[in-house]
């Protein structure tokens, strides 16, 4: 099972080594690191190129600045013939030493069933230095759900998502010109109903929230993406009766965001997502956050 941990990067230098020095510890080294820069401007290509020959491989691309998801779909278009399964790891994570190890074996149980086209390995996380569990916990080593199935039982948490190549020479994050966000999650609801998250008890690290995060910032970020917000919101009227109802107004919310035309968004692909009856009170809300 060749893995690739794929790690997307923008001006995350500092951060980078960290991860680095975590991958130097690894009890398993028979993967590669593929670092995906978006762009960055401070120290990142000097430090990549300052590393020495390691054990495990290390390929390094550069894109002009466009986004984690476009980075990632960069990163998956140059190496999706390479390897069998891709861990995503962001710059501002760090593996357990044992963390591959456990990847890799989790990955040879998985690939036996056809239906399961990724697998979601538990973090702990970092808040302003302190230790904090969020995650839940599993009666089996493995729970082969959707990811909307998932949210109902348990609700939303982060953690390390690794899909099969299999899976991404089929599916990709959405691409939307002038536009850097989508949701971590898109990708993962994209895959059903084909394919199916094994979410596991496993724990391969730990994720550190910046302040100049992505998960920190929040409204205004997802304002200035109205359009994969929209297919974000798509997805998630799946969820619940209560949840259609929600999002159908959000995503008319993220139209008018977006000041496209109806037929604009109905050429990008944007049409079953948009429900006529929740146009005014999206448009109201609209109004309310503008």
């Amino acid at each position: 099972m060749k893995v690739c941990v794929i790690t997307p990067t923008y001006n995350r230098a500092v951060l980078l080594q960290r991860l680095y020095a975590s991958l130097q510890k690894q009890t398993r080294q028979d993967f590669t690191w593929l670092i995906v820069d978006d762009g960055s401007t401070d120290e990142t290509e000097d430090f990549i190129n300052s590393i020495k020959e390691e054990e495990f491989k290390i390929e390094y691309i550069k894109q002009v600045n466009a986004g984690k998801s476009k980075a990632l779909n960069f990163g998956f278009d140059y190496a999706e013939e390479m390897f069998d399964f891709f861990l995503i790891i962001d710059s501002d994570d760090f593996l357990k030493s044992d963390g591959i190890e456990k990847v890799i074996k989790s990955t040879e149980k998985m690939s036996l069933l056809k239906n399961v086209g990724a697998i979601f390995f538990q973090y702990d996380f970092l808040e302003k230095s302190k230790l904090v569990e969020k995650s839940p916990t599993y009666k089996k080593e493995f729970e082969v759900l959707s990811r909307v199935e998932h949210d109902k039982i348990y609700g939303k948490y982060d953690g390390a998502i690794g899909y099969f190549s299999h899976v991404i020479k089929k599916y990709r994050f959405p691409e939307f010109e002038n536009e850097k966000y989508v949701g971590p999650t898109v990708l993962q609801m994209k895959i059903d109903p084909e394919y199916m998250i094994a979410f596991t008890n496993t724990l391969i690290g730990t994720a550190e929230y910046q302040d100049n995060g992505l998960t920190k910032s929040g409204r205004k970020l997802r304002f200035s993406n109205p359009l994969g917000m929209i297919v974000y919101c798509g997805l998630s009227q799946n969820i619940s009766f209560p949840k259609y109802i929600q999002y159908s107004i959000f995503a008319q919310m993220y139209r008018f965001f977006s000041s496209k035309s109806k037929k604009d968004l109905e050429s990008l692909g944007l049409k079953n997502e948009l429900k006529m009856w929740a146009t005014i009170p999206g448009y109201l809300l609209y109004l309310y956050y503008k």
